[in-house]
């Protein structure tokens, strides 16, 4: 019986018994075997050889586009992992540079030690995407240390404030050479700092403190991105409209003090102006975007970003960036509320990049004219969320027309499967990058193709 104690008829040893136990085969001998015995080959004649099970398909696929790190990039990361024992970088380039940056940004272990390691004169620029543990002495020291930086990046410098910024922009140790600044969290700088700031590097000639120290003219700010600045007004972006109105790229974001007129204060910009993202804090309305656009900025615009502008309606759209944006390249309308208008004729180059992130009025007569504007050009597409899309949409509209789009999302669209991967996989040739995020539709056997990555799969 199960639970009581036995003797194995083959090696003599005593087990419980259990509901698994095997008996002998033997029918001479008699009795029971233990578990080890029974698994035993060789004391179970009749027993079929263990077939070998041939490796799947879908395993060998995987193995196929599953890529193999270089030589040069477990190089990197080693040096990333133990970037508190380094003590210099040497001359890595400033791609590599860029890559020990954000692995070190991704371990969060970027800190006013190791931030030497990126500093120095001959460096023309710098990405730190992840300034949590460096503090405002550091952070000061940038321009100190790397005084020829055309290009500086800072995420997450949440302990930028005055100070750091009147250390940029001295005569003496500030920068010299600064053209392009993306900010991202300086939610300490005040609004008086700001103006000071864009007075002091802007691009007219300056005076040092010390009398007679003249300083060379510097140059003016081409692009200039901050995000999740609480105190930056219309008075700072009016000072750096008037010192910097040749600026080629413009974005704002999150930035809560804006008002309805800051569209107006950026008409005095040339038209040289190329990308403009106003801030999806302010409230500006459809006259402003109208009215900024006529002033000749339109015309020469080739990004414009929208985001989260949830006053901005389908006039926007209308009577604004199809009449006047006739150079247009990227249009970013993310949680964007108007329509689009199919079938009405906008006389522009075509889009390369589209971001309809989480715009669900997106239907199938809307993405046939979308495809009908801009299939021949597009390479970027976004349509996460978008959930109005049927099968059919995707399969015959989208993969038939967009051959050169490299990077689609797909996230969220319930209508996605299989099948619908299956025909992009054929028809988009020039295909690289697919994201199905949220979508259980897509399983496990979802066809691959070499040089596709697909990410965001659930059930693969």
């Amino acid at each position: 019986p199960v639970g009581s104690f036995a003797v194995c008829a083959e090696c003599g040893k005593k087990f419980t018994v259990s509901k698994y136990t095997a008996s002998n085969p033997n029918a001479e001998v008699g009795g029971v075997l233990c578990q080890p015995c029974t698994s035993d080959g060789a004391s179970t004649p009749n027993k079929r050889p263990k077939v070998q099970k041939k490796k799947s398909q879908r395993g060998v696929d995987e193995t196929l586009f599953t890529p193999i790190p270089t030589l040069q990039q477990a190089c990197l990361a080693l040096v990333s992992q133990y970037i508190h024992s380094v003590e210099a970088l040497g001359d890595l380039g400033p791609k590599n540079l860029d890559k020990v940056s954000k692995i070190v940004a991704k371990n969060r272990a970027l800190d006013d030690l190791n931030l030497k390691l990126f500093l120095d004169v001959g460096h023309r620029e710098i990405k730190l995407y992840d300034c949590t543990k460096i503090t405002d002495r550091a952070l000061a020291s940038i321009s100190t240390f790397a005084p020829h930086l055309t290009h500086l990046t800072l995420l997450q410098c949440g302990r930028l404030d005055d100070d750091v910024l009147t250390a940029w922009s001295h005569p003496l140790t500030g920068f010299k050479e600064l053209r392009h600044l993306t900010l991202y969290a300086p939610y300490l700088v005040r609004a008086e700092k700001w103006k000071e700031f864009f007075e002091g590097i802007g691009g007219a000639d300056e005076q040092g403190e010390e009398e007679g120290v003249v300083t060379k003219k510097r140059p003016e700010v081409e692009t200039f991105q901050l995000r999740m600045s609480s105190r930056f007004n219309d008075e700072a972006l009016a000072a750096f409209v008037k010192h910097n109105p040749h600026v080629v790229h413009l974005q704002l974001s999150e930035l809560g003090k804006l008002t309805s007129s800051s569209l107006s204060l950026l008409h005095p910009l040339a038209r040289s102006s190329t990308t403009i993202a106003p801030s999806s804090s302010s409230s500006s309305s459809d006259s402003d975007l109208i009215a900024l656009l006529a002033t000749g900025l339109g015309a020469g615009l080739e990004r414009l970003v929208l985001d989260g502008n949830a006053l901005l309606t389908e006039r926007s759209l209308t009577e604004g960036v199809r009449r006047y944006c006739h150079r247009l390249r990227e249009l970013s309308l993310s949680d964007y509320l108007p329509l689009f208008e199919p079938g009405r004729p906008w006389r522009s180059p075509g889009l390369t990049l589209l971001n309809l992130h989480r715009l669900t009025t997106v239907n199938p007569p809307t993405l046939s004219a979308l495809m009908a504007h801009s299939a021949h050009s597009l390479e970027y597409l976004n349509l996460h969320s978008c959930d109005e899309l049927d099968a059919n949409s995707l399969m015959d509209t989208l993969a038939q027309r967009a051959k050169k789009v490299q990077v689609l999302d797909l996230s969220f669209v319930r209508a996605v499967d299989n099948f619908v991967v299956q025909r992009l996989l054929d028809k988009c040739g020039g295909l690289r990058v697919l994201f199905l995020h949220g979508n259980n539709r897509v399983t496990s056997d979802v066809p691959r193709k070499r040089g596709v990555h697909l990410r965001g799969l659930e059930n693969a």
